[in-house]
């Protein structure tokens, strides 16, 4: 993209990202000395990336530039000179949202134009990031769709209003099943849907979830039924094949050769950024903001060839038994909103995209407790809230000054860092992340590894090990059992390796098993 503009190439940032990396890499293959081993901290590959004139990554690279730790100054500086966008700014929960606010406090400081784009941001949130940019904020924000404001450096406010017709517009057929946690009649009715033809996508809210909604369709699908997996718990390589293969099936690109019959099983990997189109959708319940851009799969392209039984977008969403949100045995959603969701959803046979987007939201977020809703849970929800702040703003940057870059506050010496060690705490741009990343290795690669102090900026054995790595939630977990793992150095900082030659390690009371068409698969000694 940005060689076509005649642009210089770009840095891609994310924890993997030097192994696509074919120029503008920093050379690690020379042996490290005990005076450079500071500097190649410092020069680490996604502390630098930043640096480039052109960078795409996720946005937790850009949030750790106003974490209170060791290197988010450098960050920091790397933004200075460039246009921040910001995707998906709806997406972030509480304690993102107060980081990315202080992230706002200081662009505005250092003059860094920021471009945030969302299709579902509630007003309150809205409110909340012009506020940080310096804006004045008022009691209700225009309720047009789509919107442009713009927040000025002098503080004013503008709201323009698109008027001309949206470019998709979608009426969507609401269907609600209760067969959350019945993986066989999930199975049974994902199968009857593309009887006719079509392709599927069957999005579930866990990995677990995908794990044994697959494994129950395999049983029943039949042989000219493509059937397919995709989830973040497969190995990075493995993950990416599956992604490309996804879009190339699904994608804009290949609607001449799209599959008669097809089933793609997938999680929340699914529900942004790609550039897919399915004819019907089966998902588990959700907030409103990501149920919409769940639906953004559905009906995405103008096809003329889409079967009979699939002439109308149809968005089934699975609920609990007795037609409830079953948030207790679902914590990956906050309750309060899994509970409005499904009370908005009830009783409706369709929605309208995109007339609906902005009240549907609106009523979801709304702060005020509502008549039929606990008021217990939206207390906890307010407590929750109010304590991810402060949770937040433990581990920043003091605010800046108005006209000059310094702090306001806390202007003592750094005591968070980036990665886990032994007596530090780790500033997190992510509360509720328990994911590590972690690789399986052998026992020869780890003799390797802790006879040679330096083989770990071996960019050729780090990108073996990398390509197999994966993330895994290791709350409950504890730590594993000691001289069965070693903790990753140099150009595999942050990676857990776990030492096995059978692709199943035991952690405790988990044990933890590759498989090559589920993926990772995490099991509880009891189970």
């Amino acid at each position: 993209l940005f060689t076509s503009h005649e642009m210089d190439g770009a840095r891609l940032l994310h924890g993997t990202a030097w192994i696509v990396e074919t120029k503008n890499t920093i050379a690690f293959e020379n042996e490290l000395t005990e005076e450079s081993e500071e500097k190649s901290l410092w020069l680490a590959p996604m502390r630098l990336a930043l640096l480039s004139q052109n960078a795409v990554g996720t946005i937790d690279q850009s949030m750790h530039s106003v974490l209170n730790a060791k290197y988010s100054v450098l960050r920091l500086l790397g933004l200075c000179n460039k246009v921040l966008i910001l995707d998906e700014i709806h997406a972030y929960d509480t304690y993102m949202s107060q980081i990315i606010g202080r992230m706002l406090q200081w662009c505005k400081a250092l003059k860094i134009p920021v471009i945030m784009l969302s299709a579902t941001l509630p007003s309150e949130k809205k409110k909340q990031f012009i506020s940080c940019c310096g804006g004045s904020t008022c009691d209700k924000t225009n309720d047009g769709y789509p919107l442009i404001t713009t927040v000025f450096a002098n503080g004013d406010v503008d709201e323009i209003r698109i008027l001309e017709p949206p470019h998709i517009r979608r009426n969507f057929i609401l269907k609600i099943a209760e067969y959350k946690d019945d993986f066989e009649k999930i199975a049974q009715l994902a199968n009857d849907s593309i009887s006719g033809g079509g392709c599927l996508c069957l999005l579930m809210n866990s990995v677990n979830s995908a794990q044994k909604a697959y494994s129950s369709l395999k049983e029943i699908v039949s042989d000219d039924t493509l059937l397919m997996l995709f989830h973040a718990r497969f190995s990075a390589e493995v993950r990416q094949n599956l992604e490309n293969n996804a879009v190339k099936l699904f994608g804009k690109n290949n609607i001449e050769e799209r599959p008669q019959k097809a089933i793609l099983v997938c999680t929340q990997v699914m529900e942004q950024s790609l550039d897919v189109d399915f004819d019907a959708m089966i998902t588990e319940l959700a907030p409103i903001d990501l149920l919409f851009q769940r639906m953004g799969r559905v009906f995405r392209f103008d096809l003329s060839s889409r079967p009979e039984s699939h002439k109308q977008p149809i968005i089934t969403v699975l609920v609990g038994k007795n037609g409830d949100a079953d948030y207790e045995n679902d914590p990956i959603y906050a309750p309060l909103y899994q509970v409005r969701t499904l009370h908005l959803l009830k009783g409706k046979e369709k929605i309208d995209i995109p007339a609906d987007i902005r009240s549907f939201t609106e009523e979801v977020y709304r702060k005020e407790a509502g008549d039929e809703e606990k008021i217990e849970l939206w207390a906890r929800n307010q407590f929750d809230d109010l304590g991810n702040k402060a949770e937040a703003e433990a581990c920043l940057w003091g605010k800046p000054y108005e006209n000059q870059v310094f702090f306001t506050e806390r202007t003592d010496s750094f005591s968070f860092v980036e990665e886990p060690q032994p007596f530090h705490r780790v500033a997190r741009t992510r509360l509720d992340d328990d994911s590590q990343r972690m690789a399986f290795i052998t026992q020869c690669e780890a003799n390797i590894i802790r006879n040679s102090e330096n083989i770990c900026f071996d960019k050729k054995f780090a990108q073996s090990i990398l390509l197999r790595s994966f993330s895994l939630r290791t709350n409950g977990m504890g730590e594993p059992p000691n001289g069965s793992y070693i903790d990753g150095k140099g150009l595999l900082r942050g990676v857990r390796l776990l030492i096995t030659e059978n692709a199943c390690f035991t952690w405790n009371n988990y044990r933890i098993i590759y498989d090559s068409e589920l993926g990772i698969i995490k099991e509880r000694g009891d189970d």
